[in-house]
């Protein structure tokens, strides 16, 4: 009985092995695009409120275009843990089809 114990951790500790580092990069991507997206959400806020856009339009428009961002940010770091991707993206994009033509 324990042999097999035996053998399931030495392929636990492969894989560990094996995805960490992708693992880690993925959350790295994923922390930093966040924060870099944050940061061009209040630019892009102040931006438009001192074009004297009015500050309920200015606040919808940095909403959606964070929103649409770390979409972006989120499909980055999946296709670092080596998640297709592609199918995801062909559904947003329909999905902004749908929307856009509502």
């Amino acid at each position: 009985m324990f042999e097999n114990f035996s053998l399931d951790m030495s392929i636990i500790e492969q894989y560990v092995t094996e995805y960490s580092i992708n693992v880690i990069f993925a959350l790295l991507i994923f922390f930093v695009g966040k924060f870099i997206v944050k940061i061009l959400k209040k630019a892009m806020l102040s931006g438009l409120i001192k074009s004297k856009v009015d500050k309920t339009v200015s606040g919808f428009i940095a909403n959606i275009a964070y929103g649409l961002a770390l979409t972006f940010v989120i499909i980055a770091a999946l296709g670092e843990l080596g998640i297709e991707t592609s199918s995801l993206a062909a559904i947003i994009a329909a999905a902004g089809l749908a929307i856009g033509l509502a």
